[in-house]
């Protein structure tokens, strides 16, 4: 049996998730929704029914199958946004680089990063949800409309979160 010493094995795994599949998954572009399987999934598995293959994934094409129907603000967003999710849970995988991470942690350290990123995806108040014209705001919820059958609780929360900080700049808990 091959004996690693503990530095060595840190290293092998910080490579693991730094390249994978040819991706910087330290570094996502946002542009790609298929870092969530190729890097969140393949780094810490939970399957079909955990958050990169169920929901990322499957929003992120969403979206990418609904982009046209956007502004072209409304594609800024979603580009600033898309990045902004897969950047926090980058910044997840390469904090907890030693450990295996819980698919519930995950999927909720996932769905607690949505509001700041539909918010002010690029830190600098660029592009909000906020600014968005009526038609985007509306292909934005037709777009994530499943959500409200396969994750109801947290899509109904983020929604009155994200109307909260919108109309009424109210502080989430």
């Amino acid at each position: 049996m091959l004996k690693i010493d503990t530095g060595l094995e840190i290293i092998l795994i910080f490579l693991t998730i730094s390249q994978v599949s040819g991706y910087n998954c330290n570094e996502p572009t946002g542009s790609d929704c298929s870092w969530y399987k190729d890097c969140l999934e393949n780094i810490n598995t939970c399957g079909t029914q955990g958050y990169a293959l169920n929901y990322a994934l499957s929003y992120c094409n969403k979206y990418e199958k609904n982009l046209n129907k956007f502004s072209s603000e409304g594609q800024k967003w979603i580009a600033a946004v898309k990045k902004c999710l897969q950047l926090k849970l980058a910044s997840l995988l390469k904090s907890k680089v030693n450990e295996k991470l819980s698919c519930a942690f995950i999927k909720q350290f996932a769905f607690d990063s949505h509001l700041p990123c539909y918010v002010d995806p690029t830190g600098s108040r660029t592009y909000s949800f906020c600014s968005l014209s009526i038609k985007d705001k509306y292909e934005v919820v037709n777009t994530i409309k499943g959500a409200f059958l396969s994750e109801f609780v947290a899509t109904v929360k983020g929604g009155r979160d994200l109307m909260n900080k919108c109309w009424f700049n109210i502080k989430q808990i």
